[in-house]
């Protein structure tokens, strides 16, 4: 695959997962203004996305999206996220296998056991914000990818604006 086109499809997914993390965020903080029960599906499905998204980036490193196979050194970039994580690898195994195992339990397959954990997300955001600001510059050093912003982290801000109201459209339309 060409160069450019892997770096597209995984800042895509990078922004894919901050879509899906914001709306998690805003229908958390108003959980209990659900006023049916298809607002907490729609919730649980932002959860999933998000997860979806991240384990494209972290999960199977034979995911064509994986770190590994997307930096140039897959080591020192497992080594600096650890680091932006504050993180041993000790740390790291249990957070993979948290968000590994709701992504087995939940979304990949269905357990009989609906007892699981909702990983931390924020967490989560770290991750695919480094991910993210690994990649951005070369991908625009490539060509004219400008629909990709410089910064997820405002990205983030504006989508939280943004979305606060199709949130309370939601909540208050079903």
């Amino acid at each position: 695959m060409e160069r450019s086109v892997l770096l597209e499809r995984a800042l895509s997914n990078c922004v894919d997962f901050v879509r899906q993390y914001v709306y998690y965020l805003h229908l958390t903080e108003r959980r209990d203004e659900f006023p049916n029960l298809v607002h907490t599906y729609i919730h649980n499905n932002f959860i999933c996305m998000a997860v979806f998204n991240w384990s494209h980036a972290f999960g199977h490193h034979n995911d064509v999206l994986h770190f590994r196979n997307v930096s140039t050194d897959g080591d020192q970039f497992k080594e600096d996220l650890l680091q932006r994580l504050e993180l041993d690898n000790d740390g790291w195994k249990a957070y993979w296998e948290e968000m590994k195992a709701f992504r087995d339990k939940r979304v990949a397959h269905i357990d009989p056991n609906p007892e699981v954990k909702i990983p931390d997300l924020a967490k989560a955001y770290v991750c695919v914000s480094y991910y993210y600001h690994s990649f951005v510059g070369e991908l625009k050093e490539l060509g004219d990818y400008d629909v990709f912003p410089d910064n997820l982290d405002k990205l983030s801000d504006t989508l939280r604006k943004k979305y606060e109201k199709t949130v309370t459209s939601l909540l208050s339309g079903f």
